[in-house]
């Protein structure tokens, strides 16, 4: 039943569209395949080609997606290492694994399809890199470490961030919420980010996503806000994205690399129910209707795509759905 109940995610009864613009018209998406595995946390860290990386108990595996049709396991990783896995991390050629114990494997990708173990180092790094500079949060500072060598990162140095909640980087640029707002860094020299704006926000706000092109979104008690970072200097708040997502109370997430498409979660005004859709936000300023629909949200799975399928991670494996 929940292969049944998971295509209505993207092609089931009940599921409608709006398509308008150029892209994926999801709702004549239909099953392809799956692959059962049995995953610790849903959702696949995308490689090379079409290998792409997950994480199961203790350890991770390594699919081969092929033509969604014909997936299958290539191999993977697993140690007894006396607790659940953390985090699976890839920056550029490695791949960065926190175990149970609290130390982090880190993992050469120079063959993607065989991840070879180079060794340990107690501190995992965070997710938000510039080259190979990361920004770490740990309460309210950022911690900055080079993991040119990621056997031997560098601590470069720590910011104070009073209040933080999220961080996110692009390009040579940081953004920060915490207790003043949303507040942009430039990175000419990633040690030392030199704040280049603040834009004042509602207390406990968080990034939901800072888009290549000169926007970030907030998300707020209020709804989603949208903050023009274009140029950095003189970022200014320009309101919430046009209806019907200025009624979205901040459960976005990312369906593809890069953010064009986004499931945003809203109350459907009529029946209170959730309606989840997934939005073409090529131009943030803009967003496209793709597909919609009204469920529970008690396991939707995650849902990724990558210019060629759309998949659907859920505990028990990985299911595929396409054109």
């Amino acid at each position: 039943m929940r292969w049944w109940y998971l295509l209505c995610v993207v092609s089931g009864a009940g599921f409608g569209c709006a398509s308008n613009g150029d892209g994926p018209d999801f709702n004549n998406f239909h099953p392809l395949g799956h692959l059962d595995v049995a995953l610790e946390v849903p959702g696949l860290i995308f490689g090379d080609g079409t290998l792409a990386y997950v994480r199961v108990s203790e350890g991770f595996e390594v699919i081969d997606l092929n033509d969604g049709i014909t997936m299958s396991i290539r191999g993977g990783y697993g140690k007894q290492t006396g607790g659940q896995g953390q985090t699976l991390t890839k920056q550029g050629p490695f791949l960065y694994y926190l175990d149970g114990a609290r130390q982090t494997h880190v993992f050469s990708l120079a063959d993607p399809a065989n991840p070879a173990e180079l060794g340990t180092v107690p501190q995992a790094p965070g997710l938000e890199f510039s080259g190979t500079v990361n920004y770490a949060p740990n309460g309210d500072t950022i911690e900055i470490a080079d993991y040119a060598d990621p056997l031997h990162p560098q601590p470069l140095g720590t910011m104070s961030i009073p209040g933080l909640t999220s961080q996110r980087v692009v390009a040579d640029h940081l953004y920060v919420t915490a207790t003043g707002g949303l507040s942009t860094y430039g990175l000419a020299d990633p040690a030392h980010p030199a704040l280049l704006s603040t834009v004042p926000l509602p207390a406990n706000a968080f990034i939901s996503y800072a888009f290549p092109s000169g926007y970030v979104w907030a998300g707020t008690p209020g709804g989603v806000q949208t903050i023009d970072v274009d140029p950095p200097e003189s970022a200014k708040l320009v309101g919430s994205p046009r209806p019907p997502l200025a009624g979205i109370t901040g459960a976005a997430t990312e369906v593809s690399p890069g953010g064009r498409y986004w499931i945003l979660e809203s109350p459907d005004p009529t029946s209170g129910l959730p309606v989840r859709a997934i939005w073409d936000l090529e131009d943030p300023s803009a967003p496209a209707n793709r597909s919609s629909e009204v469920l529970d949200l008690g396991d939707p799975g995650v849902l990724q795509y990558d210019g060629r399928f759309l998949y659907i991670t859920i505990s028990e494996g990985v299911y595929v759905n396409g054109p």
